[in-house]
């Protein structure tokens, strides 16, 4: 899993684990408000109905607002409700107020639409409601009451009805407001301190702690302590990061050990490369000092000074042609292209070797498709490089045997190929090497004083056309290297 979606899932996680703890713990304690609310609802209930009787029959038949008041005062105190009531308003049949127990509204309109109102009358139904009234929560009761009546004649009676709106005091909704807001605040809290809590504790196990071990592994292999190298316990991407790291730089260090020892058996190659050539100039150097250092020349003299000229030569040639190996490793190869008959090319390699497989008792069986004439390459690097198989081929096979050569075109969708196997009986290379064959400078012909360049030469030509060498090999049973090049079209470089 990324990094990125495990640590978002476990953050949101919490949170919706938190979140849902917080309203399991908030709907018991509602439920528990809501039984006590309705238990004190009750009582409140018949508190503010008798009440609202009392007042209602002291106010019926007044008329006077400054008699209501004062009779509103003394019910309210006789009732002991001083402390419970926070006020008392009377209005007229429309709704204005015309009597107060505080007077803090006489002359506005109770706050009743038309429709209540005239259910108010109609029915005399009675509202309760909780509102604001002065910067205080109370429990409002409106009941309507007659309040005079006047004959127009001996049939009909009109009566007229106001309203009387009775505040009660509930300090319980300040308190339980007070108290749900301390909830949240503690839950918000709670959820901040512990989700920093999370975040700390994740990202130090997720993120600092590998980070920190990466940067240790960057900081040895920096100050160059390759033998100690932190193993990453951590499963994420950091640490599977600093795992690849850990054994990028381990390979790296086997390479570079690798590499020292490749440029020790190179410099013992060369030395013995070198050593040969020089070794045959020094001692033709002597026989021609020798020659001229006699008082008399003769004409056979003279031609041994030519044959010892023409040995130099050689071995001055040779001494170049070991230094042009190195200078071509080092650098990709320059490829002329031009179609080339590519059969033609493998007998022309053959033949440079009649001798040695005469010598050694080698049989060559070509197997050739006859498809292979106009082939895009470069002529001299492919010589070279099939003269390198061969010559390999030969040297496995110290007490003779067979060397198959097999050409093939394999016809692709998109891109054909020209596929040379060349395959020989001889001892075969063991499992363990095959990897490392195509190094440069390794060999396993140290006291033949083989460099371990040929088979490194040939993949770097090889790999210049675009194509690749597959090897197959056996122990006892020979070795089989399929040179696959690319046909493309002529003159590319």
């Amino acid at each position: 899993m990324r990094l990125q979606w495990k640590y978002t899932l476990i953050i949101n996680l919490f949170i919706i684990t938190f979140m849902a703890l917080f309203f399991v713990i908030d709907d018991v304690k509602l439920r528990k408000d809501r039984i006590e609310g309705q238990v004190k609802d009750i009582s409140r209930g018949i508190l503010i109905r008798d009440i609202a009787d009392v007042l209602r029959a002291t106010v019926q038949d007044l008329s006077d607002p400054k008699v209501i008041e004062r009779e509103l005062r003394s019910v309210v105190r006789e009732m002991g409700v001083e402390d419970q009531i926070v006020d008392v308003n009377v209005t007229d049949e429309g709704g204005r107020i015309i009597a107060s127990l505080k007077g803090w509204e006489i002359g506005n309109m109770v706050n009743v639409d038309r429709e209540g109102y005239e259910r108010i009358s109609r029915g005399r139904i009675r509202i309760y409601r909780l509102a604001r009234y002065h910067g205080r929560w109370v429990t409002e009761a409106i009941i309507p009451y007659p309040r005079s009546a006047r004959f127009e004649d001996d049939s009909n009676i009109v009566i007229e009805k106001g309203l009387i709106q009775i505040l009660f005091d509930a300090p319980d909704v300040a308190s339980y407001l007070w108290e749900l807001r301390l909830i949240h605040m503690i839950y918000v809290l709670a959820t901040s301190i512990s989700l920093a809590f999370l975040i700390n504790l994740l990202t130090g196990r997720m993120v600092i702690r590998p980070l920190e071990n990466l940067i240790e592994i960057i900081q040895r292999a920096d100050e160059g302590d390759l033998n100690f190298l932190v193993v990453s316990r951590s499963k994420g991407e950091i640490g599977r990061v600093s795992s690849r790291l850990a054994d990028m730089i381990r390979q790296i260090k086997v390479a570079h050990r690798e590499r020292i020892e490749a440029l020790g058996r190179m410099a013992s190659g060369v030395a013995h490369e070198i050593r040969n050539p020089l070794n045959s100039i020094s001692m033709t150097v002597q026989y021609l000092r020798s020659i001229i250092s006699s008082g008399e020349v003769s004409e056979e003299d003279l031609n041994e000074a030519r044959e010892c000229l023409e040995i130099m030569d050689k071995q001055v040639k040779r001494l170049s042609q070991i230094t042009d190996q190195f200078l071509t490793l080092n650098r990709p190869p320059s490829l002329q292209i031009e179609p080339t008959d590519l059969e033609s090319l493998i007998d022309d390699v053959l033949s440079e070797f009649n001798a040695a497989f005469n010598g050694a008792g080698i049989s060559i069986i070509k197997r050739y498709c006859g498809e292979l004439k106009d082939v895009p390459l470069d002529a001299d690097k492919i010589r070279q490089a099939i003269y390198n198989l061969i010559q390999n081929a030969i040297q496995a096979m110290p007490k003779g045997g067979k060397i198959y050569i097999t050409t093939k075109l394999e016809r692709g969708r998109f891109l054909n190929k020209a596929v040379v196997e060349i395959r020989d009986t001889g001892m075969g290379i063991p499992d363990e090497i095959q990897p490392r064959i195509f190094d440069a400078y390794f060999t396993t012909k140290e006291r033949e004083g083989g460099v371990g360049l040929g088979l490194s030469l040939t993949l770097q030509i090889v790999e210049a056309h675009g194509g690749k060498i597959e090897l197959r090999s056996k122990v006892g049973m020979g070795s089989s290297f399929r040179i696959i090049l690319p046909i493309r079209g002529g003159n590319e470089r």
